[in-house]
């Protein structure tokens, strides 16, 4: 097949897919919109500071739950993408070694559930926090899940079943609120949203894995184990980075700032979700495309995806700032010139680097989880650095500020990598 012929072929998958995640965007920024408001008109910022600490250590922790197994998921299905009993293989192994994961780790830190609160000194996290922490059992085996769906490119059913997660997620909140639980129940959302996800996953997928033969593939639980260890730091340290700022915020700061701080990254994160469906669809494709030794066709993806990416969003963010103080005005939100001041900041950083964030697990992708953990580290340490060095002084400015220059840093060190171990121009 002539490489014009492999890129028409890739180009009419990748459009159709796009347009399912472009529906998933949608429905995830209205719900997740709509619950980060309902908790700051309900209960107010403090509240919201803390439901948002919980939540981004709840995401934390969730990489420490599955091991990175579902980063091996993620590459090895698209790599024995023609042998459907080595796929179930790969998915019915892996959701053995997270269960295996899960449990250990929710034995180990359910004694220790009041600890982060106590750090944070956030009464709220003390009395909320334990109920959310089983949760991480569903969340888990839902991430290697996803994978799979992820990278059998069934990207119909993996955008559907993304947004049904904000979905379920903004119904039990709504149900709590109108039976009057007490607040510290709020974050029961997040875990009650993972069980119901993972009954319809399973369901969904039962038809693939229903004729599956339970057999000990010692040589294939290896693999993905080793590759799940190395990609594990990276991409736990790639969640970590990705709230370091909230974190950093809730040991200088009150959770009333912390709230509005949250509130205003919630957009950012957004906007992230843009760059992360294109992700999303690209990662199988790099995968194909380099165990197929179609590097030609690879160069000309990547460089595209970025021109593309820089083309269409960078003028989209810039314009949702423009934007933004119409909704903070429909909305009625309090704190407004603080909140579209930090969103400006922090927009400013992403514009500068959107065209890269697509390509942030190209490393692991391309079969080397010990780039793309050195990758994160780089990226992380900048963060962290900034954070205590900004924070102390200018409190929520200089969490944005740090976070912002943090994009920036991430597109220098990914273009020395990818050309120094890869030979990538871009």
């Amino acid at each position: 097949m002539q490489i014009s012929e492999i890129r028409k072929k890739i180009s009419n998958k990748f459009n159709y897919d796009l347009l399912w995640l472009i529906i998933s965007f949608s429905l995830i920024t209205c719900f997740g919109l709509s619950i980060n408001i309902i908790i700051y008109r309900v209960y107010g910022s403090d509240i919201l500071g803390g439901f948002n600490q919980i939540y981004s250590t709840y995401l934390i922790l969730s990489q420490l739950s599955v091991g990175g197994v579902h980063l091996a998921v993620q590459k090895f299905i698209p790599q024995y993408n023609n042998f459907k009993e080595k796929g179930v293989s790969i998915l019915m192994l892996s959701i053995l070694l997270t269960i295996l994961y899960s449990t250990l780790l929710l034995v180990i830190i359910y004694p220790f559930n009041e600890l982060l609160g106590k750090i944070l000194d956030s009464e709220y996290i003390v009395q909320s926090f334990k109920y959310i922490i089983w949760g991480l059992f569903f969340f888990s085996i839902n991430k290697v899940l996803l994978s799979y769906l992820n990278g059998k490119r069934m990207i119909k059913p993996f955008a559907i079943f993304n947004s049904l997660r904000f979905i379920f997620i903004f119904l039990f909140i709504i149900y709590l609120i109108a039976f009057k639980y007490n607040d510290k129940y709020l974050v029961l959302s997040f875990a009650l949203a993972e069980l119901c996800l993972s009954l319809g996953l399973v369901y969904f997928l039962y038809p693939h894995i229903k004729t599956f033969e339970w057999k000990i593939d010692r040589e294939l639980i290896n693999s993905l184990r080793i590759f799940g260890k190395q990609a594990f730091i990276g991409n736990l340290l790639l969640d970590i980075n990705s709230k370091i700022d909230i974190l950093v915020l809730g040991v200088f700061c009150t959770d009333k700032l912390v709230g509005v701080y949250s509130f205003a990254i919630f957009f950012v994160d957004g906007l992230m979700q843009l760059p992360i469906l294109l992700r999303n669809n690209i990662n199988p494709v790099i995968t194909r495309c380099y165990y197929e030794k179609n590097i030609g066709v690879l160069n000309k993806i990547l460089k595209s995806t970025i021109k593309n990416t820089y083309s269409y969003l960078s003028p989209f963010i810039l314009l949702s700032v423009l934007l933004m103080p119409i909704l903070l005005l429909i909305t009625g939100m309090h704190d407004k010139f603080l909140i579209l001041s930090i969103y400006t900041i922090l927009s400013l950083g992403l514009a500068a680097s959107i065209g890269y964030q697509p390509l942030l697990m190209i490393f692991n992708q391309l079969n080397n989880p010990k780039i793309h953990t050195l990758f994160i580290f780089f990226i992380s340490i900048v963060n962290l650095l900034l954070c205590f060095l900004l924070i102390p002084f200018w409190g929520v400015y200089g969490a944005a500020i740090a976070t912002a220059l943090s994009y920036v840093f991430q597109v220098v060190i990914q273009r020395k990598l990818a050309n120094k171990h890869f030979n990538l121009k871009i």
